[in-house]
């Protein structure tokens, strides 16, 4: 059988982050965030944001991780999207585009992820993106946090960098 302690430490990848089990099933998260420089991309600005905290982290859901670990309980992990429109049009043509950025944490409906969601808000945030709004999603199936935020970049015209 699986224990809760076992399960934050396989699943959430902390085997080496986890300071002390303040009570069963409840983790100390630390880690440093990372430094992200704007001329990444948004996917690898969300990728190197969440890498901290050592969770999976996919732009699409891949249907075989979407399924129960080893018969017991569901694998913790990241999956995002998002779209973009420009902004600050001059001579018809924008000086920037704004992302509307959202990733969704899916965990067993048996975990506690208060932690989990402030860690989450947190690196993304220090990453450069605006705070997220969450909402959770969770069901039957289920938790399903979404974390909604905003990121503005400039927009590159033949070499010449905008905003």
């Amino acid at each position: 059988m699986l224990t809760q302690g076992k399960y934050n430490k396989i699943f959430f990848g902390l085997e080496n982050s986890i300071e002390n089990a303040v009570s069963e099933g409840e983790a100390v998260f630390s880690f440093d965030y990372p430094n992200i420089l704007n001329s990444f991309s948004v996917d690898s600005m969300i990728k190197t944001a969440l890498s901290v905290i050592g969770l999976p982290v996919w732009n699409s859901v891949k249907e075989e991780e979407n399924t129960k670990y080893g018969g017991e309980v569901q694998p913790v992990y990241y999956v995002f999207n998002y779209s973009s429109y420009g902004v600050g049009y001059a001579d018809d043509e924008p000086t920037g585009e704004v992302y509307l950025i959202q990733v969704h944490l899916f965990a067993p409906l048996a975990s506690n992820l208060t932690r989990l969601v402030r860690k989450t808000k947190a690196a993304l945030h220090k990453a450069g993106f605006t705070w997220p709004e969450t909402v959770n999603a969770s069901d039957s199936n289920g938790r399903h946090i979404v974390f909604e935020f905003q990121f503005v970049d400039g927009v590159d015209f033949d070499g010449d960098l905008y905003m």
